[in-house]
């Protein structure tokens, strides 16, 4: 621990953030070596420990079951969990709003979000396009993919059994798109209704 302080710029007596890792296991999350410098970030002026969240990304240990960090308005929707995770439905899946993802430690399996026409539902993450690269991990495959097929980008809206409710627009709301996705349309439908609106211009 004392080359991983030095290495980071600490003190060698610098306290290091970490979490409940019993938690942290039961959550499908992953515990790195203590050892390594790789396990660990800077979070503000702190040192603090990180595991692999089962959706495979670092997050900091000390996060996790901890509503001290939490944005207020995330405070105040504490009750949207159950026993401090998202509910599941029927399927198994979890669904909720990412900003607990740091919270409970993984991201919800339907994220919530605001359809076209306002429809209130949730989105999956690996309906996004370019998921594959970030998946990968190659954030500059992502970027370059994102240039040359400019969004927004309509997605399945599901409902929290994960049924298809309407569309949501990843990327934001297009308002040279009003009117041309409408209630009933399959995500097919919509994604061809959009491209011929791009290229009418």
């Amino acid at each position: 621990m004392v080359r991983v302080r030095k290495e980071w710029g600490f003190p060698t007596d610098a306290p290091v953030l970490s979490g409940d890792r019993n938690l942290i296991l039961s959550r499908g999350g992953t515990l790195l070596p203590d050892n390594e410098e790789s396990s660990y970030t800077r979070y503000g002026e702190n040192l603090c420990k990180v595991f692999l969240t089962k959706d495979g990304q670092y997050r900091p240990e000390f996060l996790v079951n901890n509503p001290s960090f939490l944005k207020e308005a995330a405070q105040r929707n504490l009750g949207q969990l159950v026993n401090g995770e998202y509910p599941k439905n029927s399927r198994g899946e979890s669904y909720g709003a990412d900003w607990f993802c740091d919270y409970v430690g993984y991201h919800p399996d339907l994220i919530s979000a605001q359809g076209e026409n306002g429809a209130n539902g949730y989105i999956r993450r690996s309906d996004e396009p370019g998921r594959e690269f970030l998946d990968a991990g190659d954030t500059q495959g992502y970027q370059d993919w994102i240039r040359e097929n400019p969004g927004p980008y309509p997605t399945p809206l599901y409902d929290s059994e994960g049924n298809t409710i309407g569309i949501f627009m990843i990327g934001g709301s297009d308002d040279s798109l009003d009117g041309v996705i409408t209630p009933g349309m399959t995500v097919e439908q919509a994604k061809a209704a959009v491209a011929a609106a791009i290229e009418r211009g």
